[in-house]
């Protein structure tokens, strides 16, 4: 069931950077586990950078569409109990609060 499939989202993202970061320090710390310079293997780094970042713009939709089915199953519900969702009777700060007297 899909709600948020006219939703776009954007290329760029902070799950597509967290993500990529994510996949080069894991390049860059396998480097320093195996005692080779951390530069060496830029290749490597560039294809875990990417593979960070697409699985990051995947986390991000995923979480648009978790959104978007939340909103939209309140908003079915509140549509069909409409009177458990009435609107409240607007009134003045003053008739909230009690009369102040002060204690002497």
């Amino acid at each position: 069931m899909k709600y948020s499939t006219d939703i776009a989202t954007p290329l760029i993202n902070r799950y597509t950077i967290i993500f990529g970061i994510y996949g080069m320090s894991t390049s860059l710390l396998h480097n320093g586990m195996t005692r080779r310079p951390l530069w060496t293997g830029l290749h490597r780094h560039a294809i875990c950078l990417a593979l960070g970042s697409v699985i990051g713009y995947y986390a991000y939709k995923f979480e648009v569409n978790k959104i978007a089915q939340t909103e939209y199953k309140n908003s079915v519900y509140v549509e069909r109990h409409p009177d458990l969702f009435q609107p409240e009777a607007t009134q003045n700060v003053a008739n909230r609060y009690m009369n102040w007297v002060p204690l002497r």
